[in-house]
């Protein structure tokens, strides 16, 4: 079965914003050397933002439905026949979702968000909404309309 599949990671500026923790971590704690727990936080800072940074946003879609989530979570499910409307949207990170990674918005729902600044809008015909962030626009509108689902597309 033919499917769309694309991945995007969450942009480098999570890293530099751990890095930056981590070297304020260490001044603080060269001031204060009794106290060995705030070099192991600083470490802890500076893995979690590696980890972070490594964690890819899988999106798979085929004509029955729609994974996503970041590995190595296991991954949402959503059946198309769940599905009222879909539309591409320019999303901004840190206005529309206050950050990157899973967020949640009053506007746009619960949001799988990345570096990119395309995302796919999803409306479930039981009102909930889901954001996944996109790479590639134009490919997987032009895949909805070869698989019979471009009709769900609002724009």
């Amino acid at each position: 079965m033919e499917k769309f599949s694309e991945s995007s990671k969450l942009p480098k500026a999570v890293l530099v914003i751990f890095t930056l923790q981590f070297f304020f971590f260490i001044l603080y704690y060269l001031e204060n050397q009794e106290d060995k727990s705030l070099l192991y936080f600083a470490v802890g800072i500076e893995v979690i933002g590696v980890m972070l940074v490594s964690l890819k946003l899988r999106l798979n879609i085929n004509r029955d439905e729609i994974r996503y989530g970041y590995l190595p979570m296991f991954p949402n499910r959503l059946s198309i026949d769940d599905i009222e409307t879909m539309e591409f949207i320019k999303n901004d990170a840190l206005g529309d979702f206050l950050g990157w990674g899973i967020r949640t918005s009053k506007k746009y729902g619960k949001g799988y968000i990345t570096e990119t600044d395309s995302a796919l809008f999803i409306k479930k015909i039981d009102g909930t909404k889901v954001t996944i962030s996109i790479a590639n626009e134009q490919n997987l509108r032009e895949y909805l309309f070869k698989i019979g689902r471009g009709h769900m597309l609002t724009n």
